[in-house]
Order: C-alpha cells, then sequence, then structure tokens
C-alpha cells in the first residue's frame, strides 16, 4: 500500500520534471540562463506545492485509506507504523525527481551518472548500517537518505550548470 503511495506522488512529480526538463532544455538551446533559472524556479515552486499536498494528503488522510483498502489485519499495522516515512518521500523526493528533469533537459550525463552511483554507494551503505540495528526504520531512514544523497550529489553539480549556460549566451 505505502509503494502505492509513493508511485502515485512519484508520477505527478516526475511529469513536473518532464516539463522542466523541456523547458530547461530550450533555455539551453537559446542560451538563455535567465530563462533557465526561471523555468527551474517555476518547476520547482509547482513540484514542492504538489509534494507538500501529497504529504499531508498521506499523513491526514492515508490512515483513513489503508484502513479503508489493506484487510489483513498485520498487513494494515505494519502500513500504518510506517506512514509517516512515506508521507514524506514526496517532500524529500521532489528535489532529486526535479534536478534529474533538470539535468536530463540539459544533457548533463556525466552528472547524471556521477550523482547516480555516488548517490547508490551511499545509499548502500546506510542501509548497510541502519538496517540491522533498527530494522525496516532503518529501511526507511536508508530509503530517504537514499533521496537526499541523489540530491546533494546532482545539486554539487549545480553551480557548473549555471556556468556553461552563462558562458554559451551570445553577444547580442
Amino acid at each position: 500500500m505505502l509503494l502505492q503511495f509513493i508511485t502515485v506522488a512519484a508520477f505527478v512529480l516526475d511529469a513536473l520534471a518532464f516539463v522542466a526538463e523541456k523547458e530547461v532544455g530550450e533555455a539551453l538551446g537559446a542560451r538563455d540562463p535567465a530563462r533557465l533559472r526561471r523555468a527551474v524556479r517555476l518547476t520547482t515552486e509547482f513540484a514542492f506545492g504538489f509534494g507538500l499536498a501529497f504529504s499531508a494528503l498521506y499523513l491526514i488522510g492515508g490512515r483513513v485509506i489503508i484502513e479503508g483498502v489493506v484487510a489483513a489485519p498485520a498487513a494494515r499495522a505494519a502500513a500504518l507504523a510506517f506512514l509517516p516515512f512515506c508521507a514524506v518521500v514526496p517532500l524529500i523526493g521532489m528535489p532529486a525527481w526535479q534536478l534529474d528533469g533538470i539535468f536530463i533537459g540539459t544533457t548533463r550525463g556525466r552528472a547524471l551518472r556521477t550523482a547516480g552511483f555516488v548517490a547508490a554507494v551511499l545509499y548502500v551503505a546506510a542501509d548497510l548500517i541502519l538496517s540491522p540495528r533498527f530494522g525496516n526504520t532503518g529501511v526507511w531512514t536508508a530509503f530517504l537518505l537514499m533521496y537526499v544523497f541523489r540530491a546533494l550529489c546532482l545539486g554539487a553539480f549545480w553551480p557548473g550548470l549555471l556556468r556553461d549556460t552563462a558562458a554559451r549566451r551570445e553577444p547580442v
């Protein structure tokens, strides 16, 4: 059930990342750093709003949905126990999904590959450290950290992206 919550939010937030891909790609092609920053700002504001809305929906209404859909008492109890972790995924995952769209749209394959590799290594390390000690809470914490690692790794490439976009600007 919790995976379904995450999937629905990811589809909507990924749609905004797709819009970011298109808009930043056009801005890069036009060699317009101001347009790129505007596209990033607007799509990220919308993504944040939707991420916040999904998190609130899951926190406020998740219990009702789970109790109405999950019949097995043990499964229901487990879903309810970890619902707060699930509810923060749209907020914590949104920056990673949004940055993916931005870097895909600006054709930054090397940054995406490097960030993906570093985030994966850090995620596995976090899972290996946290899961044995904290069980499912450790699994969920490592899962949430994976989004943070991904966003931080891609964020490290952001200044270079802006620099490259500004450097492509042609004189008028």
